[in-house]
């Protein structure tokens, strides 16, 4: 039997959480370029950051992984898993906050432009959002509606794809019962042949991405999790980890995976198959397997107390930084005169600093209640025995995903 929890997660978890902000903060600003010479060629510093959208198939392979984990802890932990224990947990650890920052996008641009006016600024009131924006909201099926998947904040189409997952994850686990591996490698496979098929089949470009989002879309992602789930968990119970130097290789193959990945996204090939997808999915996974399964000095980076921190509160940081980074940006703009690379710093540093800082209370009000419900223990980092490097944590099973062309409530502060 298995009773550990993974730090490791919370760790690629703020990993996910940092490259999200990062890909917003750098549109929000303008998309500023760095020009720095090397070896004689010039080249944009600022534009890989174009490429940490990517952030999102992280979080997705991540959410397939801890919603599995438990299922992984011995041979009996599927045959006694309870559906209505899980649907039970994961509502009170979504829904709260989610609403909660529902509220916050609404109220926060009001706010700001009842202060502006006061200052004697000019600013615009924004509308409030239809009955129908709401109501597919606080139902988790706005990502289902063209009208609706991006309303309110572009971030939250997310948290319909996630209510998709946790509704068809029992049914997942009752296919695993009866045909075992078998079951998940046929779902990958379907989500594959059904990217393949819209891809070929769906003329409108706006339909084809919100099939895309979808769960049969995303699965494929979500299957590698639950696959590095089982792996890790075979590993463990036996007790074997590999050496640093299998671990890095392993780290090196996945940072490989990944650069090849993004650097074939929007060519013929990658677009007409889900190749993109499937070499992000296999990355983050090698990625998870080697910082779980290795004594890779690596393990540190992501098993420390930061990245835990900040892993742990990511849920709430997602959840509010977009309207907020937004804001910052528009004011540093337009009050500030900051503009370009002078905002893409401002919003890195001290911007980040001011959403961490709004997060964390929300974290505590919102989040953690429905943590301590659920009987999610304070991280506390213990020793394995088998391994020095794999310490005790807690695993919060959710996933981000966030949408690069999502499009926000603007404030005008000229």
């Amino acid at each position: 039997m298995i009773d550990r929890r993974v730090p490791q997660i919370d760790g690629l978890r703020a990993l996910g959480m940092l490259m999200v902000y990062l890909f917003h903060v750098r549109e929000f600003s303008g998309c500023p370029a760095w020009n720095i010479a090397i070896l004689g060629h010039r080249g944009n510093l600022l534009g890989f950051l174009g490429n940490f959208g990517s952030g999102v198939d992280l979080f997705m392979v991540i959410s397939g992984f801890c919603l599995f984990w438990p299922l992984c802890k011995s041979a009996d932990s599927a045959a006694a898993w309870d559906w209505r224990h899980y649907l039970r947990r994961r509502v009170r650890r979504i829904v709260p906050p989610y609403y909660a920052a529902i509220g916050y996008a609404i109220v926060v641009p009001m706010v700001l432009v009842a202060i502006f006016h006061q200052l004697g600024l000019a600013a615009n009131w924004q509308p409030v959002p239809s009955t129908w924006q709401l109501l597919t909201h606080f139902l988790f099926i706005h990502s289902l509606f063209l009208s609706t998947w991006n309303g309110i904040t572009g971030a939250f189409w997310s948290l319909g794809l996630e209510g998709q997952f946790y509704a068809v994850f029992p049914l997942v686990v009752l296919a695993y019962r009866r045909a075992g591996l078998k079951a998940i490698c046929w779902m990958i496979l379907f989500s594959v042949i059904f990217q393949v098929a819209i891809a070929a089949g769906v003329p409108s470009p706006a339909l084809r991405y919100l099939l895309s989002i979808s769960c049969l879309g995303r699965w494929m992602e979500f299957g590698c999790g639950m696959l590095t789930a089982m792996a890790i968990g075979n590993y463990w119970r036996v007790g074997r980890y590999n050496s640093a130097a299998v671990g890095t290789a392993q780290i090196a193959v996945a940072l490989g995976l990944y650069i090849v990945a993004i650097d074939g996204a929007g060519s013929a090939a990658f677009s007409a198959l889900p190749i993109t997808v499937m070499l992000l999915s296999i990355s983050f996974s090698l990625l998870i397997l080697a910082l779980c399964t290795s004594r890779t000095p690596l393990v540190r980076l992501f098993s420390n107390p930061v990245s835990n921190w900040l892993g742990g509160i990511s849920y709430s940081l997602y959840l509010l930084h977009q309207p907020t980074a937004w804001y910052l940006s528009e004011f540093f703009k337009k009050q500030l005169h900051i503009t370009g690379a002078g905002d893409f710093l401002l919003l890195s540093t001290a911007g980040f600093a001011i959403v961490v800082a709004i997060a964390y209370p929300f974290h505590v009000i919102f989040e953690r209640p429905g943590l301590r419900m659920n009987g999610t223990p304070k991280a506390k980092p213990t020793t394995a025995p088998e391994n020095p490097e794999l310490s005790t944590n807690r695993v919060i099973s959710f996933a981000l995903a966030e949408n690069p062309h999502a499009q926000l409530q603007r404030l005008d502060c000229r």
